[in-house]
């Protein structure tokens, strides 16, 4: 009996690839189904686990998930999700970010931020859409990202837009006399 008569059957390849023998688990970022994920598996996904600490630069990744505490600045990344035991300490760059955790630094989100329930945010905050899940929590600075040339301030709208009242001049209109 030859030594490969002895070895069980090999498996056929999924084309994933492979440690030990066992198929690469998918990580489902936080408020979204192994489902919905299932889809990324190739992608750049960067997963920092439970109880791991990672000081580094981060840049060029497609999604970061985040369950451990990550220092770093990030940037080039598209999509960061903190899950409710972890921790983002540093600055980042992204397209979107669904935040359940800790942030501490400085966050500018172009489009869609997320912050659920047992998100803890400190710093500065900037983003084009924001949702706002009852009992987040933020302390600093957060504003909306503003288009180039937009000089008002943040978080006023223009006077006379809809549901809003026109601007008051500094004179006042005429009197007109009574008949």
């Amino acid at each position: 009996m030859s030594r490969s008569d002895s070895l069980p059957p090999r498996r056929p390849s999924l084309g994933l690839p492979t440690t030990y023998g066992m198929p690469p688990r998918v990580i489902a970022p936080y408020g979204r189904n192994e489902e919905e994920s299932a889809g990324q598996a190739n992608s750049r996904t960067l997963v920092v686990g439970r109880d791991i600490h990672v000081a580094a630069e981060i840049d060029h990744c497609d999604t970061l998930v985040v369950e451990g505490f990550v220092e770093t600045r990030l940037s080039g990344c598209r999509h960061m999700d903190v899950h409710p035991d972890g921790a983002f300490s540093g600055m980042a760059d992204l397209d979107s970010a669904d935040i359940a955790g800790a942030f501490d630094g400085s966050l500018t989100v172009r489009d869609r931020l997320i912050l659920r329930r047992s998100a803890r945010l400190t710093g500065t905050i900037r983003y084009g859409r924001i949702e706002i899940e009852n009992g987040a929590d933020i302390e600093g600075e957060i504003a909306p990202l503003r288009p180039a040339g937009d000089a008002r301030p943040a978080g006023r709208p223009p006077a006379g837009s809809p549901g809003h009242p026109p601007a008051l001049s500094a004179t006042p209109p005429p009197v007109r006399p009574r008949d």
